[in-house]
């Protein structure tokens, strides 16, 4: 019984369409790991690099009998060791000349908090694009849409939780 061309073809296409297709799987797999190993790499040693100038601040402001923003200070360092804590992220702008240094520190905190994450994020979407590229060359549609769904999930400002109100600002309540 002869087979023709066309169904040996399939058949060999079918029994190898499977593994390859898994083959992708790691590149995929790979890169979001190294992505979120890289992002809390940077922000573990940004957190501890200004966890450390949080506590000089606090001795600073202990020194100065300004008690209060000691203990702000100190707050604030714990939040940036504690992995799990959501971080009040200032807004570098409201920030201008203000005389208060913990406001002061948390503007730079959230200027390189950003700077840094940005630029995991440059890298690692260039690699995504590239795989997707390739992905779409194989003519691997699953997988390139699997790798779009990366680059949007990990996209700055997608899903991001607002964080609590930092203890350093005072809020003037209606009846101030």
């Amino acid at each position: 019984m002869k087979i023709s061309r066309f169904l040996f073809c399939l058949a060999i296409l079918l029994c190898f369409a499977v593994p390859l297709q898994a083959a992708q799987a790691p590149k995929l797999e790979t890169l979001l790991a190294e992505y979120h190993k890289a992002r809390s790499d940077v922000l573990g040693k940004l957190n501890e690099s200004y966890a450390l100038r949080a506590d000089e601040l606090a001795k600073r402001l202990q020194g100065a009998a300004n008690l209060e923003g000691a203990e702000n200070a100190r707050t604030f360092a714990r939040q940036l060791r504690a992995a799990d804590q959501n971080i009040e992220i200032v807004d570098a702008r409201a920030v201008e000349k203000q005389a208060d240094p913990l406001a002061v520190l948390q503007a730079d905190y959230a200027l390189a908090r950003a700077d840094n994450l940005k630029n995991v994020y440059v890298f690692y979407a260039t690699a995504a694009g590239n795989l997707r590229r390739e992905l779409i060359k194989e003519k691997n549609t699953a997988g390139a849409d699997v790798v779009t769904t990366f680059l949007e999930k990990i996209k700055p400002g997608g899903t991001t939780p607002t964080p609590p109100a930092s203890p350093a600002k005072k809020r003037k309540t209606a009846g101030n």
